[in-house]
């Protein structure tokens, strides 16, 4: 739930886990559920999908982190496996325009053990 400090009521309830708030405040992007990420813009109140399906084995996505310059979506992917502590999720990162994919994403590990949380940073 998305809660206004002094309100009486949520001002707005979304599914799935994980959200998250990046640095700028004016948007909250969660996992809606395997291979379905989505950003709602706070002032508009406009949701839409951010990630859908990537292509390939490892498409079933889960851990999105975006950078601090809302550019780069960094994500955890695993063959249909969802056990987030025994599943082989690799990290990809997907370049992002105005919260949307650019392009295919790129896989950054390549290791059997789970790996999830990828943590951007861009310097400035």
């Amino acid at each position: 739930e998305y809660v206004v400090l002094g309100r009486e009521a949520p001002v707005r309830t979304m599914g799935g886990c994980e959200a998250r708030i990046p640095d700028d405040g004016r948007y909250v992007y969660w996992v809606q559920g395997p291979k379905d990420f989505r950003v709602w813009e706070i002032g508009t109140n406009n949701e839409r999908q951010m990630l859908g399906e990537p292509p390939g084995k490892w498409n079933y996505t889960y851990f999105p982190t975006v950078s601090a310059d809302n550019r780069w979506l960094a994500y955890g992917a695993s063959p249909g496996q969802h056990g987030h502590d025994t599943s082989d999720y690799e990290i990809y990162l997907q370049e992002l325009r105005n919260w949307q994919p650019v392009g295919l994403p790129v896989r950054l590990s390549f290791s059997p053990k789970t790996d999830r949380w990828p943590y951007l940073w861009v310097e400035r």
